[in-house]
């Protein structure tokens, strides 16, 4: 909640209303609230702000949205981000977080769940290994490197990818990667 920032006000919190769990999401006084929030359940929770929306996202999917009219800050913010609390060190949160993001641009839908469909199962991408620096759709190889998390083998795989919010061709392949192992694939150009 920075008094300089367009998005100053901006957070999610979960709070308990009358005996019912509920995720707050919210920037300035525009509020929403996901209703169904169960008591030690994981949830993927996202807002993406743009010149021209907010996006209000719980596990990969866009519950609700609200044209960007004029977002407001407070006028005595704090210059720090507060994760875990209120940005006045209260309301503090009873739980665990967990892989927190913070992007420089609008993340699409297809992005969000991507992002969403990364942590619903027992691989994911540990990094990009190359490119390192800029990207040449088409002429740069794509290595990342994955990581088997989960206490079974994997026999195959599919990774889903987007380059400037445009969809590229899904990687399959079969493979032998034990629990607790690593791999580098090219999934693609």
């Amino acid at each position: 909640d920075n008094a300089n920032l367009k998005y100053g006000s901006t957070g999610i919190t979960v709070v308990n209303i009358s005996g019912v769990n509920k995720i707050l999401i919210g920037i300035g006084s525009n509020a929403k609230y996901y209703n169904n929030a169960r008591t030690n359940t994981w949830y993927h929770v996202g807002i993406v702000v743009s010149n021209a929306y907010l996006k209000y996202f719980v596990n990969g999917k866009m519950t609700d949205s609200l044209a960007n009219n004029s977002f407001t800050h407070s006028s005595d913010g704090d210059l720090n981000a507060h994760l875990g609390s209120h940005r006045n060190n209260s309301f503090f949160f009873k739980g665990t977080i967990d892989d927190v993001k913070i992007s420089d641009c609008a993340w699409s839908n297809l992005e969000m769940a991507l992002q969403y469909n990364l942590y619903r199962y027992d691989a994911g991408v540990l990094n990009i290994v190359t490119p390192v620096d800029q990207f040449c759709p088409g002429s740069d190889s794509v290595r990342v490197k994955i990581n088997n998390f989960g206490s079974q083998k994997l026999d195959s795989i599919r990774i889903g990818w987007s380059v400037n919010n445009k969809l590229q061709a899904s990687y399959k392949s079969k493979l032998n990667l034990k629990n607790d192992s690593q791999v580098i694939l090219n999934i693609g150009n």
